[in-house]
């Protein structure tokens, strides 16, 4: 059986702007003017589908970072 895709979703960045794009940055892999325009787009999608496990992962890494993030899936069953 095939493991559903869950992506991280960037709510709103929070006070903390500059650790905010760091961290983005750190998740992602990108640049700075990219994380930076990311944050500016919240509420925005900040991974592709990931592992359950790396979704839950990149947003507790987001959220430790004071950015409002979570895990969201689009599983459904197929029976």
């Amino acid at each position: 059986m095939e493991e559903p895709g869950f992506s991280v979703l960037l709510v709103e960045a929070g006070d903390r702007k500059t650790n905010a794009v760091r961290v983005i940055r750190t998740v992602t892999g990108l640049s700075p003017f990219e994380s930076k325009l990311l944050l500016d787009r919240s509420p925005a999608a900040v991974t592709e589908p990931v592992w359950f496990e790396a979704a839950q992962d990149a947003a507790g890494v987001l959220e430790g970072a004071g950015v409002n993030a979570s895990a969201s899936g689009s599983w459904s069953p197929s029976w």
